[in-house]
């Protein structure tokens, strides 16, 4: 059903897919969290995805990597390094702070793009990176208006260099899948991307036992088959449409942590929130207009 569309909209659409899987491995994350250390989700989560992609890569017998291998180990060192900065950054940063650095990802992509990659930059691009930002800023500095305590900074000078090397690490990730990747199995580069993550975890956990209940395993199994087809689906949008067209759908991820906050955590939205929200979906609404143009 997706071919019928331009390869633009394609990347568009599989990103969006991509997005949401990723909001959805956050909701499952942010539930295990309330009893489990986060090094212990994180290796459950992405050690349940790679036996996901190791069992249908088998199935259909494609290859686990590249035809090219630096561009697997690459891609692979700078996922790794997108994670573990971020996660560094969020045990030593208050959550709001970290998110206002790491929504600036797309904004960063888009400049680079434009340098490296020589994209053309049109004007519905711009306008939906932009409005992207300030509503996902709008909605992450909501809880501030209501909670003073959320407005103490932590000033760690370590955690917040993290927070601003995951940008250009996450950025960098981005630029590479999109210049070096074009012929590259997306299967692939996925399954060695999720393996150095899992590899590296499992040394940080190695010698504390993991002790989950069953509910939770499933919660994270689930997560871990929906990851897989997110981050495949992730790769395959590089190789259909623009970096910084890509990089915009980001900012989606806003729109279901509001939806998964109201419905599933029971949180409650304020008119600051909705004000966000409308934004983001304004700047969709520019990624969409830049086919009609």
């Amino acid at each position: 059903m997706i071919k019928k569309y331009s390869l633009q909209t394609q990347g568009i659409l599989l990103a969006l897919f991509a997005m949401l899987t990723f909001s959805i491995n956050d909701g499952i994350f942010k539930y295990s969290l309330r009893a489990f250390p986060l090094e212990t989700v994180i290796f459950i989560g992405y050690f349940f995805s790679l036996l996901f992609l190791g069992a249908y890569g088998y199935w259909q017998k494609i290859s686990f990597l590249p035809a090219q291998k630096w561009k697997g180990i690459i891609a692979g060192l700078l996922f790794l390094a997108e994670q573990t900065l971020f996660v560094y950054a969020l045990k030593h940063l208050p959550i709001t702070e970290l998110f206002i650095v790491v929504l600036c990802t797309p904004v960063f992509v888009l400049i680079m793009a434009h340098i490296f990659l020589k994209e053309h930059l049109r004007r519905q691009e711009i306008h939906a990176v932009i409005l992207g930002f300030c509503g996902a800023l709008i909605v992450t500095c909501a809880p501030l208006a209501t909670d003073s305590d959320s407005s103490q900074s932590n000033y760690n000078a370590l955690a917040w260099a993290a927070a601003f090397l995951n940008v250009v690490a996450g950025g960098t990730k981005i630029l590479f899948l999109r210049k070096y990747c074009q012929e590259e199995n997306a299967f692939s580069l996925s399954f060695i991307s999720i393996l150095a993550v899992t590899v590296f975890y499992l040394m940080i956990i190695k010698s504390n036992p993991i002790d989950m209940p069953g509910f939770d395993l499933m919660l994270l199994f689930f997560g871990g088959g929906i990851g897989a087809a997110g981050c495949i689906a992730y790769i395959r949008a590089f190789q259909k449409t623009k970096a910084a067209l890509v990089s915009a759908t980001q900012y989606s991820q806003i729109i279901w942590a509001v939806l998964m906050g109201i419905f599933i955590f029971e949180e409650n939205l304020n008119f600051v929130a909705i004000c966000g929200s409308a934004l983001i979906l304004m700047s969709g609404y520019f990624l969409y207009l830049r086919e009609k143009v």
